[in-house]
């Protein structure tokens, strides 16, 4: 016979009642949540380990889990921007423009 996995066991469990959802648990998490997903904060499972759509400040969209985002202070285009030479460097434009010629930064 085949195995059946639990769904919510496993967390692929992605709609929530509203106190296992990702509003209750993370309201912090909410503004960062992108309009493109199928589910909305209150109806989108807070312990799911399936990817979402987020949007940062700067207005970057990305997908990773809730867990992911949790732990990210910045999502990874905001990182890259940041941490790149120009940004590190700002009175070396001239390297920073050979950089980015380089490694399409």
């Amino acid at each position: 016979p085949a195995r059946v996995e639990c769904i919510y066991c496993s967390k692929k469990r992605n709609i929530a009642v509203f106190d296992d959802s990702l509003a209750f648990h993370y309201p912090e998490l909410v503004p960062r949540f992108h309009s493109s997903n199928m589910y909305t904060p209150q109806t989108q499972y807070a312990f799911s380990d399936i990817g979402v759509h987020w949007e940062c400040s700067r207005g970057h969209v990305s997908k990773c889990t809730i867990e992911t985002m949790l732990k990210r202070e910045k999502c990874t285009m905001c990182w890259f921007e940041d941490n790149s030479f120009a940004a590190r460097n700002p009175r070396n434009q001239d390297l920073a423009s050979h950089e980015e010629r380089r490694f399409g930064s």
